[in-house]
């Protein structure tokens, strides 16, 4: 379905993009559940190699990029159902439908973010791949749903590909 903002124009060189959906998957790549907002970020460290030489000592000579650390903060993580639950902890306690703690999660997510530019109609996913959360905030039961308010994620890895076009 293409995106429609009436007397609104973007260009095709702006970085606005719509993110479409924010899903969260299991190990076999099927969708148990969606998150409601997401803020990846990534660092890394900046190692610089020094001159030792006594005419030139301290000054920086090379600068050496270490691989980067992956984080992601958001809101509202969702899972469709309690057996999803069981997706990503391993286990499914007798008479409970939410965990305690950030420790019961013993197998990775993955989190599928697909996005599309207003202008071009262009779109792409970024899988973030092998998910851990690392904290959430205060948890939430409502029917089927499990939601954490807030939470940070450590993914392992990013893919990335570029979403077909709807033919027609």
């Amino acid at each position: 379905m293409p995106l429609q903002f009436p007397g609104v124009k973007i260009p095709e060189s702006n970085k606005v993009v719509v993110a479409t959906s924010i899903s969260v998957l299991n190990s076999d790549g099927e969708e148990i559940g969606f998150i409601q907002e997401l803020s990846p970020s990534s660092t890394r460290r900046v190692e610089r190699i020094r001159d030792l030489s006594a005419t030139r000592a301290g000054r920086v000579i090379e600068q050496i990029p270490s691989p980067e650390d992956i984080s992601l903060t958001g809101r509202g993580l969702c899972l469709y159902e309690k057996s999803a639950l069981k997706l990503i902890t391993g286990y499914s306690p007798e008479g409970h439908d939410v965990w305690f703690a950030i420790t019961h999660q013993y197998i990775p997510f993955d989190i599928k973010v697909t996005t599309i530019h207003p202008a071009t109609k262009k779109g792409w996913y970024i899988v973030f791949e092998n998910c851990w959360l690392a904290s959430y905030s205060t948890t939430y039961r409502v029917g089927e749903l499990f939601i954490a308010e807030t939470f940070t994620i450590q993914p392992s890895s990013i893919s990335s590909d570029v979403v077909p076009l709807p033919v027609g």
